[in-house]
């Protein structure tokens, strides 16, 4: 990895946290530790697993959401991603849908103000998410709903994960969905060729 360049990521992604959520996003001791495991985990090499274990409302989620997102603001501002880094996997689309929303804020504003023209791309794969939501984000905004209604879903994955320019660097999915994109050898092939974090979070409830 790129040491100046993974500094400044730390700071980019811990001052926009800071600056977006004030005294109430006041980052705790557990979450701190569980940003560092999680960096440490990605940049280790080769297999590793880390347990993030806390109770309701200890802020779990943003424990390993911001150590992903800091090791993908590293690697976009060295210029040595294009595709899929890390895949948060939840148990329901419910709940992949709230955490997506949840991150969304936080990620429109990196880009903004720091990551012009090297933006992080993001998509949830689970439900009809990524026709309906993410097509239209990330290949053709002014796709027609009737046309996007006729669109087949390899046409979508294809659109989506095979091209280097749309391909998202986090992706929100749950396990049924993930289950039938590994069947496909394209979303297969980008899903996992160069992914270097997979999160199962609330792994109780699979």
């Amino acid at each position: 990895y790129d040491a100046p360049k993974l500094k400044e990521a730390v700071s980019i992604v811990l001052d926009t946290y800071n600056l977006s959520y004030g005294n109430e996003g006041r980052l705790s001791e557990f979450q701190f530790r569980s940003i560092v495991q999680t960096l440490r985990g990605i940049y280790a090499g080769g297999p590793n697993t880390l347990a993030i274990v806390g109770g309701t409302g200890s802020g779990k989620s943003y424990g390993f959401q911001l150590g992903a997102v800091i090791a993908i603001v590293e690697q976009r501002l060295a210029g040595t991603l294009s595709s899929v880094h890390s895949l948060f996997l939840y148990p329901r689309v419910a709940l992949m849908a709230d955490q997506r929303e949840a991150l969304e804020g936080l990620l429109d504003l990196i880009n903004i103000h720091h990551l012009s023209g090297i933006e992080i791309r993001w998509a949830s794969d689970g439900g009809s998410f990524l026709k309906t939501i993410d097509y239209p984000r990330l290949v053709n905004p002014d796709i027609e709903p009737e046309d996007l209604e006729k669109k087949g879903i390899r046409e979508v994955i294809r659109s989506i994960y095979a091209d280097p320019l749309k391909c998202p660097h986090l992706v929100f999915a749950n396990p049924d969905t993930l289950t039938y994109r590994l069947a496909d050898p394209i979303a297969n092939q980008f899903l996992t060729n160069n992914l270097k974090n997979l999160v199962v979070d609330e792994i109780h409830l699979l």
